[in-house]
């Protein structure tokens, strides 16, 4: 179903309706866009940095832990059955680069008005999502936090347009693509044998223990208004008392204003 409630005699209604889709949303202005879910590339990158230092005497290097960095690269299609949903796909397209600009305070042209930056929550199926929440809940109750690192657009020409009207082309097939960093608002990592996070990343029940009860898995889903995962039987490996949600997450508004804070100073990287 598109986004003015009109129906397409399409089989992938079906599957869209059912919860396949991707899921974008837009932290700054509360907004969220979606597709049907063809899916034609996915890559999940964990990437762990270390600083090495070459001393004189040593065959290896010493080596010092950062950081594990998360990027998410999609790739998709958005296809038209008919003309009305070909402009339906171009407005959602539209909406979608919007959000990929800051939010500003007023509107003036000044860099140094920028409020926000643009971050977003990210959300398709159980592949990209949030942990503790279930696989068909919304970007905006369950998606990963992040940022875009851009947004790739690609008619395909050889499925050709619609054409209303002279010079006005509706793409029958666009392809988009998007890359995606995460960011970390939930506890990652290890104490002792229990991972920090419940269901990570992909929701399965693996056998690995988590520092995490069930109990506070489904009152922290609560509180965030999300369904939680079903569980078949309660966690194991508790070393320590849980602590609650909040512990984990960050201010948004503080990460957003401090991204823009570093997007508006004189001596900030383009």
């Amino acid at each position: 179903m598109a986004e003015n409630g009109d129906k397409y005699a399409d089989g992938s209604d079906a599957l869209y309706a059912g919860g396949y889709k991707v899921d974008i949303y837009h932290i700054p202005s509360g907004l969220n866009v979606d597709f049907k879910a063809w899916v034609t590339a996915f890559s999940d990158s964990y990437q762990s940095n270390w600083n090495t230092e070459d001393t004189y005497g040593r065959m290896d290097p010493i080596s010092t832990f950062q950081n594990t960095v998360r990027t998410i690269s999609l790739s998709w299609d958005v296809v038209a059955h008919s003309e009305e949903e070909a402009k339906s796909n171009m407005k959602k397209c539209e909406k979608l680069f919007m959000m990929l600009y800051p939010s500003y305070d007023g509107c003036g042209d000044n860099a140094s008005s920028i409020k926000q930056a643009p971050l977003f929550k990210f959300k398709f199926g159980n592949l990209i999502t949030a942990p503790t929440v279930s696989a068909n809940a919304s970007a905006a109750e369950g998606g990963l936090m992040g940022t875009m690192g851009g947004f790739e657009y690609s008619p395909d020409f050889e499925s050709g347009f619609f054409t209303p009207n002279t010079a006005e082309m509706y793409p029958q097939t666009i392809s988009l693509g998007a890359e995606f960093q995460v960011l970390h608002n939930f506890a990652v990592g290890w104490n002792k044998k229990s991972f920090r996070s419940h269901n990570f990343p992909y929701g399965s029940k693996t056998d690995v223990p988590t520092c995490v009860s069930e109990a506070v898995v489904a009152e922290a889903a609560a509180s965030e208004g999300v369904p939680p995962a079903p569980a078949d039987e309660p966690n194991v490996g508790f070393e320590q008392p849980p602590q609650s949600a909040d512990h984990f997450q960050p201010d948004v508004e503080q990460v957003s204003e401090s991204a823009a804070s570093t997007m508006s100073s004189p001596g900030a990287n383009p």
